[in-house]
């Protein structure tokens, strides 16, 4: 049993598209997304179009939240003003049927990767599309966050982190970010980015566990020129590094 992960795509149809070509090389069992598919990048609408293309588990992220909700709730979370111009920017962008394909998300999914392994996944935590998971977080938060959900492994993204810690005798993982992956969580103000595109494979064979974190090479210039032929809000340009 192989699985691929994907996560916080954020409307970067580049990087995507980087990414499921090196998955396509691996001819995984199963693909799941976990969530956060289209705002914050220029490409949100064309990045909707290929995930729906996809034979793939999707998982809902709090972007996902956020972009069928712009006059609701959202307006009064704890974004940013330029992430809420941007939201707002990307969900003008999406049709209805996109907004009701991202409506269709999951909050959680289990599978079965043998007999006897189990897989759990998330965005945030099984309780939240908010919570943080990082290598530092407090054991007994992290037992929080996971309380009353157990599996042999756990599969979150929402950090744009990558991320392998062991938990009372369970792995906890988190593939990165496909379109923004950022060098440190929380992020500053305005993040520094990756040159790369990163996901991650768990495999099951006879019992072992392999878990890969891997990082996929893009191409920096045509992000930045998808950003330039688009009226995005945001200087989503200016935040990748120039080489």
């Amino acid at each position: 049993m192989q699985v691929a992960f994907i996560s916080d795509i954020h409307g970067n149809l580049i990087s995507l598209n980087a990414v499921l070509a090196d998955i396509d090389r691996e001819q995984v069992d199963e693909l799941v997304c976990l969530g956060d598919v289209a705002t914050l990048g220029p490409q949100p609408r064309e990045t909707v179009d290929r995930l729906r293309e996809l034979a793939c588990h999707f998982i809902v992220g709090n972007h996902d939240d956020d972009v069928r909700d712009i006059l609701g709730t959202w307006q009064r979370d704890d974004h940013p003003p330029f992430i809420k111009e941007a939201i707002e920017w990307c969900a003008q962008e999406l049709t209805q049927e996109q907004l009701d394909f991202i409506g269709s998300f999951q909050s959680r999914l289990e599978l079965a990767l043998d007999d006897n392994l189990t897989l759990l996944c998330f965005h945030g935590s099984p309780q939240s599309t908010k919570d943080v998971i990082l290598p530092t977080t407090p054991d007994d938060q992290l037992d929080a966050y996971l309380r009353g959900y157990r599996a042999t492994v756990l599969v979150g993204g929402h950090t744009h982190v990558q991320m392998l810690r062991r938990h009372k005798g369970m792995l906890l993982v988190n593939p990165g970010s496909v379109g923004i992956p950022m060098d440190q969580q929380p992020p500053p103000q305005m993040p520094v980015l990756y040159p790369w595109a990163e996901y991650a494979i768990v495999t099951v064979q006879n019992g072992n566990i392999n878990i890969e974190l891997r990082r996929v090479a893009v191409d920096i210039q045509a992000i930045k020129q998808a950003s330039l032929s688009s009226d995005h809000p945001l200087q989503w340009a200016n935040l990748w590094p120039t080489k």
